[in-house]
């Protein structure tokens, strides 16, 4: 007789080795079926089949591990009707417990087990949008067969999606569209209906001038990426001037009076796209391989790692092996431990010691790589580890792609943390910078870093339907110093062509409130470049879009 204990992973559970496998002793095939309902519930549907490859050792206990406490409607029978089960629960973990009373005895005999129940929080859906990750099994390369299928609603069937990976079969039925994904043994499923998912944030920042003197002081907003684009609704007071720094960061300048304070209010909406869509104003420095306090590229250990890795794939595998979230320092004013010790002690990460090493390898390798420094939207904490309650903010690494000439994003730590989802070929719909931090491993400081008080709440981030007109628009003066262009609009203008005062200009990418001087051309009048005409200014309105969301 033996006792099988086999832990199942699902999209919402933590990922454990087996404690009994002896894949010598049994034969197994999974066929996993994923039913997703319009309300987000989901029907799943495990089918077992264990074949004996001894005539004296046979199965009489199926145990699952489900790291969620939310599962309902739990169902098992065999070919002999329906088995007993005993659910506990611990720490957020349901352990299912199926008694095989009377397991087929036998060289070659087969047992097959058939597991079901519904769960509320295996789908997320975000507006328009669905998202469903289920991660791969414990040591799924040693089924015989492997075989998952996902049912949606047909309303998602026409959506662009991005999959990871591609689906072997594509069918349909009354239910919905259908995807087979057959093998894939080492693969998780990432299936995302949708482009972008659109976010209110409401941002509070509170500055100070400790001195007895005026002075100047920035704050960071939420930049334009590659994977998202900022709608910049209101800012109360609004500042001086507004700069972009080489990481692409929106700086905002205020100046502030002696021993004077300002609380700063900030309304803006972020799209957030999974994959690079949007333009991205960052710069490729040659200094995004330099070493850094937190990111030491000559130290021996960064060295040694990084030679035996050698690719950012490679890295990334790594480190989602290597390393474990430690969920007992979250919420706590933790030190930033920097890559070294994070190597040195991998039990003890958080998502700033994913990030830091996977940069740091990178850099060694001359990768050019840096931070991501924002706020990532889940429902999880224990899956997605995030708070929202003290403005716990999340970070994650970005390196340039040398091929396809882009900043490429993933997500290390929650790769690890979700048992396998693939994090590191797209993200999703969640995850909205708020800086870059590249040139310099901590500065600027992000939104949700300036407060008067720990305690105090300053971002809120909400999940919207609705956006405001993007409103491209600017204005242009001529005066002594050249032709400056202010982006008065709600939106960052891209580089384009202008043509103002019978002159060509090469507009670079600027953001809200930010400007950009101009040399005068010699075919501007005398009057004008004697400033005469200081004050002429024009509004060009070059189009208003009012963007919604798919229904």
């Amino acid at each position: 007789m033996k006792k099988i204990l086999l832990l199942l992973s699902l999209v919402w559970s933590l990922f454990s080795p087996p404690q009994v496998q002896a894949a010598t002793e049994f034969t197994t095939s999974f066929f996993s079926r994923y039913r997703i309902e319009e309300s987000g519930n989901a029907t799943v549907s495990h089918e077992i089949k264990i074949t004996n490859n001894l005539a004296h050792i046979y199965p009489t206990i199926y145990t699952v591990h489900v790291t969620s406490d939310q599962l309902h409607n739990i169902t098992a029978s065999d070919q002999a009707g329906i088995l007993p089960v005993k659910t506990q629960y611990s720490n957020g973990t349901t352990t299912i417990d199926l008694t095989i009373s009377r397991p087929n005895i036998g060289l070659g005999k087969t047992q097959t087990l058939t597991l079901q129940y519904t769960a509320p929080d295996l789908v997320t859906f975000l507006g328009p949008n669905l998202a469903l990750n289920i991660p791969r099994m414990s040591r799924a390369n040693e089924h015989q067969n492997y075989t998952r299928e996902v049912t949606v609603p047909p309303r998602f069937a026409n959506l662009p999606h991005h999959f990871t990976p591609d689906p072997d079969q594509t069918t349909t039925s009354d239910q919905g569209e259908i995807y087979i994904f057959q093998g894939h043994p080492n693969e998780s499923l990432s299936l995302l209906f949708g482009d972008t998912a659109s976010y209110r944030l409401n941002l509070s920042y509170s500055i100070s001038n400790p001195t007895l003197s005026q002075t100047q002081t920035e704050i960071a907003l939420p930049p334009d990426t590659p994977y998202q684009q900022i709608i910049l609704h209101q800012i109360d007071p609004p500042p001086s001037s507004l700069r972009l720094d080489a990481d692409g960061n929106w700086l905002a300048t205020y100046s502030l009076g002696a021993n004077a304070t300002q609380e700063i209010s900030v309304e803006l909406f972020a799209v957030v796209s999974p994959v690079p869509l949007f333009f991205d104003p960052s710069l490729n420095s040659p200094k995004l391989i330099d070493s850094t306090n937190f990111w030491p590229t000559e130290n021996s250990l960064i060295q040694t790692t990084a030679a035996q890795l050698q690719t950012a794939a490679h890295i990334y595998t790594y480190l989602i092996d290597y390393m474990s979230y430690d969920y007992s320092r979250v919420g706590k004013n933790n030190r930033r431990l920097g890559a070294v010790e994070a190597l040195t002690s991998p039990t003890t990460a958080l998502c700033t010691e994913f990030t830091d090493s996977f940069i740091a390898l990178a850099r060694s390798l001359e990768i050019p790589a840096r931070e991501i420094n924002g706020f990532a939207y889940t429902t999880n904490p224990t899956l997605k580890p995030q708070g929202t309650s003290l403005d716990i903010l999340h970070s994650w690494p970005e390196y340039y792609d040398a091929p396809s000439s882009r900043w490429l994003s993933l997500d290390p730590t929650w790769g690890q943390t979700t048992g396998g989802i693939d994090y590191l070929h797209q993200l999703d719909f969640s995850h909205i910078a708020f800086v870059r931090h590249g040139l310099e491993d901590d500065y600027p400081l992000p939104a949700g870093a300036y407060k008067a008080s720990p305690s105090t709440q300053s971002i809120q981030a909400t999940p919207t339907d609705e956006l405001p007109a993007r409103n491209e628009s600017f204005t242009y003066s001529v005066t002594n110093s050249g032709l400056t262009v202010y982006n008065n609009g709600n939106v960052a203008l891209t580089p384009r062509d202008l043509t103002l005062e019978d002159n060509s200009y090469q507009l670079p990418y600027l953001p809200p409130y930010a400007s950009h001087t101009f040399p005068l051309h010699s075919g501007l009048s005398t009057q004008v470049k004697l400033g005469i005409a200081s004050a002429l200014a024009l509004l060009f309105s070059i189009g208003i879009l009012v963007v919604k969301a798919l229904k």
